[in-house]
């Protein structure tokens, strides 16, 4: 509140500019409130915009310490304020503790809280020695911050960040790493860089591992999710062509298809793989030995089953005279076809006829051929 006002000094009386003299236990803030002498007008106290004023100040109102401060008396239709006075090397009032000052314009006035703060060289936070950082706050209160903040290197180095050269103004935002610490994937690092949390995806673009010229190696490697159990690497070799080897799939791929790799049991293996087309229902051939394939031009139809021939020699088939004498053949039907040929015979026979029935073949020979026969006999089960 107002405690005491004096308009007029003896001897200063029609002296302009003008010094009036306020005591009051108001704040700075609330001195330079708008309208903060219409109550001392309305009680026939008379202020022009030609008058300073001399004004006792109070941190709070029942503060033992008093402070001093000039004003200035600013009309403005029906409010009579004090404001802190515009003249150079004046000070914008009140002022917030640990706030930077700004000049507000170019008489030397000063205030602080501007939209934008220069300064035409460096700006340092903090000594050598003395920690300091750049915080910047979001718009919205209670929001958190950004600050760039230095940690001590092993010597006395510097550690800049600067742009490349751009095109285009660029905003680049810091994603979340979701753990409490983490690190930029920067170039040029001789160590493993690692991401810990999530996954690495390239939306548009090729992901190149190496260099193409220099001599740089590069590779894929992927680990299974148990540990310790081996992985799968894609490891390019050096050709004298300097060819690029691709692996893909076909457009026609008709569902979701895992491909296995199958144990070649050794330590080294090839693919077998082919150049042309195949036929559908042909035989496959090796081309050379380094895993090319061909089609052979046999259609697999044209190719007699294992299961469907039996070659066998007989048991001793003698004593029981020219026949026909029936030997077991499992699968044989009648529309089998069977050949045979006398191994051996105590009297010399040919054999005149082999006929196929049921799981069997009747063989007749072209007489006795005494005690002891054996024949060699060729039969298809389906006939060709």
């Amino acid at each position: 509140m107002i405690k005491n006002i004096v308009t007029e000094v003896a001897g200063l009386v029609g002296v302009l500019p003008k010094i009036i003299y306020i005591d009051t236990n108001d704040t700075i803030a609330g001195v330079t409130a708008v309208g903060y002498l219409n109550a001392a007008a309305k009680q026939g106290y008379q202020f022009s915009e030609e008058e300073m004023a001399l004004v006792s100040t109070k941190t709070s109102p029942s503060d033992t310490d008093t402070d001093l401060a000039w004003f200035q008396v600013e009309i403005s239709g029906a409010n009579i304020s004090l404001v802190s006075p515009s003249g150079p090397g004046s000070v914008a009032l009140p002022t917030i503790v640990n706030h930077i000052a700004t000049f507000t314009n170019t008489a030397g006035a000063i205030g602080e809280d501007a939209s934008t703060a220069i300064n035409g060289g460096n700006i340092q936070a903090g000594l050598s020695g003395t920690a300091g950082y750049l915080a910047s706050f979001p718009s919205t209160l209670a929001k958190g911050s950004l600050r760039i903040v230095a940690v001590a290197n092993t010597n006395d180095t510097l550690v800049t960040i600067s742009n490349a050269l751009h095109g285009q103004a660029s905003v680049y935002s810091i994603p979340d790493s979701g753990a409490s610490t983490a690190n930029f994937i920067i170039s040029k690092l001789t160590g493993t860089q690692h991401i810990t949390v999530g996954a690495l995806q390239v939306d548009a673009g090729v992901i190149s591992s190496g260099l193409a010229t220099g001599g740089t190696a590069g590779g894929f490697i992927a680990y299974p999710a148990t540990s310790a159990n081996g992985s799968l690497r894609l490891t390019p070799v050096g050709n004298a062509g300097n060819f690029a080897v691709s692996i893909s799939n076909v457009s026609t791929q008709g569902q979701a298809t895992v491909m296995s790799i199958p144990d070649v049991a050794a330590a080294t293996g090839q693919f077998v793989v082919k150049t042309a087309a195949f036929v559908s229902g042909n035989l496959i051939q090796a081309s050379g030995t380094a895993g090319l394939t061909i089609d052979s031009g046999i259609a697999s139809s044209d190719v007699q089953l294992k299961s469907q021939v039996v070659a066998q020699q007989s048991a001793d088939i003698g004593g029981a005279g020219a026949g026909p004498i029936d030997i077991a053949v499992t699968g044989a039907t009648a529309a089998s076809v069977a050949v045979a040929t006398v191994l051996s015979s105590s009297n010399a026979v040919s054999i005149l006829k082999v006929v196929p029935g049921s799981a069997k073949i009747s063989v007749t020979f072209s007489g006795d051929p005494g005690a002891s026969a054996i024949i060699n006999y060729i039969v298809y089960i389906a006939a060709q």
